[in-house]
């Protein structure tokens, strides 16, 4: 297996045919990415009880169905990229038909509408502000390095999706909802993520500036992006600590913030010295023990 191979698999089940390649398309191995946030919105108050597992449920079908429609479409978006990758991508090597694909977004837009008008009114208005979002990113991705700030705001977004759809039912109006959510919280998801996107992108760099995607580390010298690494994970941390104490989350919360940061920290140096896989572990745990810590605190 090539290098661009092993680094493509990262963290991805080792399913062959159509299944195979469907999971390829969502990558499945970042799912904690998008359902994690929506868990810490979910979770990260202080007014209200512990939500219902139906509504747990529902949550987790919502941030699933952005997934699933968010993915398939950047790839579908990004055959005119991927077409040069040394790693022949689903779309391109013809494994799923761009049909299949545009019947995969549907079924993903449709997920999201049904779970939220399950959960409740304002999350299901609220909807189509995410699926917008979400289906602009991919177009700016060659045209604006900043689009990973966007792609950070679709996670952020999710974060503030959990909230309403945890307690939107317990409000009559939407902006008293929305003042009330966990907004440290979810400016630290949107670094974060844009951090570790970064971090990610080191995995195809050198296509990324043949092709001509806009990200920072194919356009910027390699000190500017680990310092832009470095600069997000850090204020992520200062913000997700911030909201531990802001919203009252508690000690196990506290603690899993100074890890989040702890981590966030060995991933930027694995980064820095070339350890890319490494590094997209230790990012993909930080956010992970982040999330898991949130939802112990209100638990115990």
């Amino acid at each position: 297996m090539s290098r661009a191979e092993r680094d493509y698999a990262f963290w991805q089940p080792r399913v062959k045919g159509k299944l195979g390649a469907l999971l390829k398309v969502i990558k499945l191995q970042h799912a904690p990415l998008v359902e994690g946030p929506a868990l810490l919105g979910a979770f990260a108050f202080y007014h209200f009880h512990v939500p219902s597992i139906a509504t747990l449920v529902l949550i987790i079908a919502a941030s699933f169905s952005v997934h699933v429609f968010g993915e398939t479409y950047n790839e579908m978006v990004g055959i005119r990229w991927h077409a040069n990758d040394p790693v022949k991508r689903p779309f391109v090597a013809g494994t799923l038909s761009l049909k299949e694909g545009w019947c995969m977004v549907a079924l993903g837009i449709l997920g999201l509408f049904c779970s939220a008008y399950l959960l409740n009114r304002w999350a299901f208005l609220l909807s189509p502000v995410v699926v917008a979002i979400t289906l602009v990113y991919p177009h700016l991705k060659d045209r604006l390095s900043a689009a990973v700030y966007v792609l950070g705001l679709i996670v952020s977004v999710d974060v503030i999706g959990g909230y309403v759809a945890a307690v939107g039912s317990f409000y009559s109006n939407l902006s008293s909802l929305l003042v009330s959510a966990p907004w440290l919280m979810a400016i630290s998801a949107l670094l974060y993520t844009a951090a570790f996107d970064e971090v990610a992108n080191q995995q195809h760099l050198e296509i990324h500036k043949k092709v001509g995607i806009a990200e920072f580390s194919a356009v910027k010298s390699s000190v500017f992006t680990q310092n832009f690494v470095l600069i997000n994970f850090l204020v992520a941390t200062f913000l997700a600590l911030a909201g531990c104490f802001y919203y009252s989350l508690g000690p196990v919360a506290l603690f899993s913030a100074v890890a989040f940061g702890l981590l966030s920290i060995k991933s930027y140096d694995f980064m820095r010295n070339g350890k890319i896989g490494k590094s997209m572990d230790f990012g993909m745990l930080s956010w992970l023990v982040l999330v898991i810590g949130v939802v112990i605190s209100r638990l115990v």
